[in-house]
């Protein structure tokens, strides 16, 4: 079960809870007694960006997808929660970066749709695309990692958010995230940034020096309800 020393962060104001759940974990959240309703808002992790080469820069790790729903419940309800690992960067020379995993909250393992809300990770350069969503009653999804196939690394994929789906990487600049709180993509080019908070894909370096890519970063669960 969860506890503070895993990364369960409560914060409370005027009887509102808000629980961010910001570590990579499988495992199980229960329903506090006396709430009847959670909003669970759940993005999943970024992927890491390819390795550059001596001919080819690595391309962009596509960002994790977002969704959102609020879910009816008892006091010991037990849901079943996965924060998904942000996918690893390419190993040099020109290696393929990890995908992002899923991030996942599903209440009394009932259907997704009825129970449960899940975001899937981004895909790996070269040419990420964005993580798709499941269940929920808003989803969005993360933008693509940038390449051509050249010389040129690309950025990583913007994390969705609770605004919109996260932007595309133009260039070598990462795209930016759907939200306040999702990551913007990690820059390419002359550097192979990782992710930033939130979902996002990692970036590429230019092709010349062999470089591994930008890792994605981690998916989260937030999780916000009112306590008398």
């Amino acid at each position: 079960m969860f506890s503070a020393s895993q990364a369960v962060i409560r914060g409370r104001l005027r009887g509102l809870v808000v629980e961010d759940l910001d570590q990579t974990y499988t495992g199980a959240w229960i329903v506090p007694a006396g709430v009847t309703s959670i909003f669970v808002q759940v993005w999943g992790p970024g992927a890491g960006a390819g390795a550059s080469d001596a001919t080819y820069g690595g391309g962009g790790g596509g960002g994790g997808g977002y969704a959102e729903g609020t879910i009816a419940c008892v006091g010991g309800d037990v849901a079943s929660v996965n924060v998904g690992e942000g996918g690893a960067g390419g190993i040099a020379p020109g290696g393929t970066g990890g995908s992002g995993g899923y991030s996942l909250f599903q209440l009394n393992g009932t259907s997704l749709e009825s129970a449960g809300v899940e975001a899937t990770g981004g895909s790996p350069g070269v040419n990420g695309v964005g993580g798709s969503v499941f269940g929920g009653a808003v989803g969005f999804d993360g933008g693509a990692g940038f390449s051509l196939l050249s010389a040129d690394g690309g950025g990583g994929g913007g994390a969705a958010g609770s605004v919109g789906n996260g932007a595309d990487a133009p260039s070598a600049t990462g795209g930016t995230g759907g939200g306040p709180d999702s990551g913007t993509g990690g820059n390419g080019g002359v550097v192979a940034e990782g992710g930033g908070a939130f979902g996002a894909g990692g970036g590429g370096h230019n092709a010349g020096p062999e470089v591994d890519g930008g890792r994605g970063a981690n998916g989260h669960i937030r999780i916000t309800y009112t306590v008398s």
